[in-house]
């Protein structure tokens, strides 16, 4: 028990072939990031089967689904997992995707009432509340394109903040969003710009910005950009306190237009949790690092992470979930190989394939970490 008759937090593991789950336990209530990759020879089915009893087996409700480079109908989704009354994002991995396989993130509850966010009867959110905070995840947003990248981007911009009026939030709460844009390269300035303007209107860019991730795929929808986001609101003043934490190697995103932070840090009366954004090798000047070198990109950007996670007190042992975007899915080995000298060997990261931002990058990752110290 804590001084004030709080129930402390603990993150417990399940480590499995092909699952990672982190387990935030707290008081009557856990919530869990389960990671779950195939195994060699495993088709998608095999892998939500294995996510669906674990899961099963814990009572726990999904919140929200994530499929990177994974062929899962609805239908399979139902027999496997549930009624599908939660977000689904999807994400294909076309080109050169065989040493980054994809997999399934998944974030679920227990102990708590869960409230889907529907849209045109689609489940793309759900809504859940704790002692501390009311949460809100979206994701799986698509709408049919527009003629121009602005009007596609505010438009999505737009419907996240209806959303989340509806749930009697606002954007001021949102902790991480996603962008999963098609041709990122064609059409992340305009994005960039559109989403400065959509801040400044409602006076946010004095604020903690978001936490974001950025990256080019395409969906089986076919639309230009798929979208997602993470938000909280304290139940009470002192709750939560959200701050935007600055990456130590690296100059604000905000220098080279990209309307983001580095890291968001939630701190609850338990414990803490760091949403790193989507980061890359970009050095102090906000410059692409090591150019066409994908092993020295890696490790660049392994560095920037540990050294946002070390500004706060943690490490890569703190990580409960992380999603490595590969230009080239054959680049993965670089990846495994430093896991394999830095000694993470059980870090719960999904590979995939996704296009960076910026041409000369050809890596990036997002990581969450929670300490309960």
């Amino acid at each position: 028990m804590t001084e004030d008759g709080r129930t402390r937090a603990s993150l417990e593991r399940a480590i499995e072939p092909g699952l990672h789950a982190a387990t935030l336990a707290r008081a009557g209530r856990s919530e869990l990031f389960l990671t779950a990759v195939p195994l060699q020879g495993e088709d998608a089915h095999a892998v939500l089967a294995r996510a669906g009893r674990f899961l099963a087996e814990r009572g726990a409700r999904i919140v929200a689904l994530d499929v990177f480079g994974l062929a899962v109908p609805d239908e399979a989704l139902a027999r496997l997992l549930g009624p599908v009354a939660w977000p689904v994002t999807r994400m294909r991995q076309e080109g050169s995707g065989s040493g980054a396989p994809g997999g399934v993130e998944i974030h679920a509850v227990t102990g708590c009432q869960v409230e889907p966010v529907l849209l045109a009867g689609r489940a793309v959110g759900s809504l859940w509340s704790d002692e501390e905070a009311r949460w809100c995840r979206l994701g799986g947003l698509v709408r049919p394109r527009a003629a121009r990248p602005e009007r596609e981007a505010r438009a999505h911009l737009l419907l996240m903040d209806a959303i989340l009026a509806g749930a009697g939030l606002d954007f001021s709460d949102v902790a991480r969003t996603w962008f999963f844009l098609d041709s990122i390269e064609t059409w992340y300035a305009a994005f960039n710009k559109t989403r400065q303007a959509f801040l400044t209107q409602r006076k946010l860019l004095r604020r903690a910005l978001p936490a974001s991730t950025g990256v080019g795929g395409s969906n089986p929808e076919g639309a230009a950009l798929t979208s997602g986001l993470l938000a909280v609101r304290g139940a009470e003043a002192g709750a939560l306190v959200k701050r935007d934490v600055p990456s130590p190697l690296q100059c604000e995103a905000q220098d080279y237009g990209s309307f983001f932070s580095r890291a968001i840090e939630l701190s609850f009366p338990d414990h803490r949790r760091l949403l790193v954004s989507g980061t890359a090798s970009i050095d102090e000047q906000g410059r692409p690092a090591h150019p066409g070198d994908a092993r020295a990109q890696i490790e660049r950007t392994m560095a920037v992470v540990q050294a946002i996670l070390e500004s706060r007190g943690m490490g890569f042992g703190d990580v409960t979930r992380a999603v490595a975007y590969f230009r080239d899915g054959q680049d993965a080995g670089a990846f495994i190989d430093l896991q394999a000298r830095a000694g993470l060997p059980g870090l719960p990261v999904l590979l995939t394939r996704g296009e960076i931002c910026f041409s000369d990058l050809l890596f990036e990752i997002e990581v969450d970490a929670v300490s309960c110290a």
